[in-house]
């Protein structure tokens, strides 16, 4: 399953959407093509795969891969950008009906009935997705992955992230499913400072952060 981010749960209105640069429709707030992008490229390199097509994966083609009879199937899940929603997603379409159930039975008393980003009462898994599901492909926001590598290292399903940064998923004991091909916010901060020190020769620097979520 890719579990990628093309709305935004939190923007509850048109006119956030909007500002936003999504797209509001339905009642959704849909990010712009580039999200969808991003799932449509997820896809774009299972079938790849599947056809053992080596255009932008060379190795796909190879004589090794040639000799392979596996085949992905993927299905895309919106995390929405929230916790919540990606919970939502999971647990309808990749859980097993009765851990589903424990999982919206629990997280629904913690939450407002009609709050955003909420759990649905009528949340139901999908039999069939079930089965299949072997690993997931993402979320993209830290604060996301934190919440879905609990889950899914409970259930013992792998889980690897292409964006999430945080030094905090690096903890295999309360996260021992979760990949990353991103490298960690620790990593990079020591890469940073070995630049500017060795081979700027920098002692001093001003640092600019946003902490819009």
């Amino acid at each position: 399953a890719l579990l990628q981010r093309m709305s935004d749960s939190r923007l509850k209105s048109a006119e956030l959407c909007n500002g936003a640069a999504g797209k509001w429709a339905g009642g959704t707030c849909w990010l712009g093509e580039g999200w969808q992008a991003v799932a449509a490229a997820g896809l774009a390199a299972a079938n790849d795969f599947n056809a053992r097509v080596g255009t932008y994966v060379p190795q796909f083609a190879s004589e090794a891969m040639q000799a392979c009879d596996v085949q992905l199937s993927v299905s895309v899940l919106d995390s929405g950008s929230t916790a919540m929603h990606a919970l939502e997603q999971l647990t309808t379409q990749v859980l097993d009906e009765n851990t589903a159930q424990m999982c919206v039975a629990a997280l629904t008393r913690y939450l407002p009935a009609r709050a955003p980003g909420s759990l649905s009462a009528g949340t139901r898994p999908n039999p069939t997705l079930n089965r299949q599901t072997q690993v997931v492909v993402g979320p993209l926001r830290s604060t996301v992955s934190e919440t879905v590598a609990l889950l899914l290292g409970v259930r013992d399903t792998p889980q690897i992230s292409y964006g999430s940064s945080s030094p905090t998923l690096s903890d295999t004991a309360l996260y021992p499913k979760f990949f990353r091909t991103f490298p960690s916010d620790a990593s990079a901060a020591i890469t940073m400072c070995q630049l500017l020190s060795d081979q700027l020769d920098l002692a001093r620097v001003g640092v600019f952060y946003s902490a819009r979520p």
